[in-house]
């Protein structure tokens, strides 16, 4: 068998870390990642999104990130998040990150409560 034709491991498929020792990529259960195995997660919206809802014209989208969307010291690390899409783009003040997917499920839970209650 020619080299080019044994599998070899590559850095694409390790765990990649910042020099501070934290994982770049990270699963939903926030176990690190190959930079390869976070493109194919990333690209796979069913792993990605765990909820998305309508109301009125606007959409609340609740996803799995796979870095860290906060301080470099957090511990555990904000991996998912949930924000309002608007007609025009999105409402950046709205957004809300969490840790777990608990969290972010309620973080979700909690805005379209938000959106759909009498002003």
């Amino acid at each position: 068998m020619a080299q080019s034709d044994q599998a070899t491991t590559t850095d694409l498929d390790e765990p990649s870390f910042h020099s501070d020792g934290s994982a770049m990529f990270l699963d939903r259960q926030g176990q690190p990642l190959s930079i390869r195995r976070f493109g194919e997660l990333f690209s796979d919206p069913a792993y990605k999104i765990l909820e998305r809802t309508a109301v009125a014209n606007v959409q609340v989208v609740t996803a799995w990130l796979g870095t860290n969307q906060g301080d470099a010291y957090d511990d555990p690390p904000l991996i998912f998040g949930t924000i309002v899409f608007l007609g025009t783009g999105f409402d950046d003040s709205s957004e809300r990150f969490a840790a777990t997917e608990a969290e972010a499920l309620a973080n979700h839970a909690a805005k379209v409560a938000q959106l759909t209650s009498p002003a």
